[in-house]
């Protein structure tokens, strides 16, 4: 069974509320890396602390 992880940021933009994945680069193997790569994303889109709402990792199992 292998696990991956993939982290989602939650973030207001002109008063919304917006959740999205940075492309594929939030998959890692780790939890630490997926949340690593969606910060960079976050970031590099612009994006300030005071705008985080919630960073969110789910892990997922594939079971072949």
């Amino acid at each position: 069974m292998t696990v991956e992880y993939c982290t989602s940021v939650t973030y207001l933009d002109n008063g919304f509320e917006v959740s999205t994945v940075y492309g594929s680069t939030t998959w890692a193997k780790t939890e630490a890396e997926s949340v690593a790569a969606a910060i960079a994303g976050y970031e590099k889109a612009g994006h300030t602390a005071d705008q985080l709402l919630l960073i969110e990792t789910r892990a997922y199992e594939d079971e072949e």
